[in-house]
């Protein structure tokens, strides 16, 4: 699910969506194969038909692979550490699902270490960092931009691999006022560029057991006009699967929010929540789960706008069938 496919505050309604993928790979040579990946989605009844995902690629084997096409960045790798709820999870991370076009990316994953490096082409209508918010078929015009990725995982410590992962990324967006989301229509200020760093930490076993996870993300927009914008936050999690197929899952997420006018910080918007997860592997196709979510404190409203994450308790029950 998305958030802008939930029912409204304090509503209770029933959302669905349905992914559909294919891939493919085929040898080239003893050292090169090439492959392809494509995914469409459709949510909660809605008739448009979005592409998820499209890219295809060369795999050198222990060499690395080549992407180039519609696909996260290289940061991705960084913030998938926390990223293990259905749907109130990812509160320092909007920009979890940022597929964008025009992406070249190489990965390198090999004896422990991981390397990634992205170059973002220019493309229009797309995501960045979460924005626009809301509907997904509004975005952005992008002019370029890169990131970078590397981390290190120790194969065995006491239970299981021991990782840590860090990520920087930038995006510059074209010159078209009406695609660059316009915070201030009567100044006419929008976002010019932005930066992001995150940082992640990781102790899990492969299957089943204990999972431990921490992530922390900055992010800083700039605005034409000379106006910064600042987005922090870190999230926490633990949980453990059992033999049974049954995980259960909590954590502690924060999101802090901020602008820099030129005449001093304007008030912060605090967001602190906790999620818990339970999820039932029935079998490798069928899984069910229950999740919730509770306000941890923050700031009610922020310039006048009231939250709705901060009014209360939510709650939602899900099932996912994979072909």
């Amino acid at each position: 699910m998305r958030e802008f496919d939930k029912a409204g505050n304090n509503d209770a309604s029933i959302v669905n969506s349905s992914r559909f993928s294919i891939s493919g790979k085929t040898k080239i040579n003893d050292y090169v194969s090439g492959f392809g990946f494509a995914e469409w989605e459709m949510s909660n009844g809605k008739d448009d038909i979005t592409a998820r995902e499209q890219y295809v690629g060369t795999d050198f084997g222990n060499f690395g692979k080549l992407y180039a096409g519609k696909t996260y960045d290289a940061v991705k790798h960084v913030i998938l550490a926390t990223d293990i709820f259905e749907d109130y999870g990812c509160l320092a991370q909007p920009e979890s699902d940022d597929f964008r076009n025009g992406m070249l990316k190489y990965e390198y994953d090999n004896h422990g270490f991981y390397a990634s490096a992205s170059l973002q082409t220019a493309a229009d209508n797309q995501k960045v960092y979460g924005e626009p918010d809301g509907d997904p078929n509004v975005g952005m015009n992008v002019d370029s931009g890169f990131a970078l990725s590397g981390g290190y995982t120790i194969d065995d410590i006491v239970f299981g691999p021991l990782s840590f992962n860090l990520g920087y990324s930038y995006v510059r967006l074209q010159n078209d006022t009406d695609k660059r989301v316009i915070i201030d229509p009567q100044t006419g200020t929008a976002i010019d560029n932005v930066r992001n760093v995150a940082a992640s930490i990781s102790w899990v076993t492969t299957d089943e057991g204990l999972y431990l996870a921490a992530l922390y993300t900055d992010k800083k927009w700039n605005f034409s006009n000379n106006i910064l914008g600042y987005t922090k936050g870190y999230e926490i999690v633990g949980g453990y699967t059992f033999d049974n197929g049954i995980g259960v899952y909590t954590g502690f997420e924060s999101s802090y929010e901020t602008m820099d006018e030129g005449e001093g910080k304007a008030p912060s918007k605090i967001e602190r929540r906790i999620p818990v997860y339970i999820n039932y592997n029935a079998n490798e196709n069928f899984n069910v789960w229950a999740e919730a979510k509770f306000c941890a404190g923050g700031t009610p409203e922020f310039k006048g706008e009231k939250f709705h994450d901060d009014s209360g308790s939510q709650f939602a029950v899900g099932a996912r069938y994979t072909f």
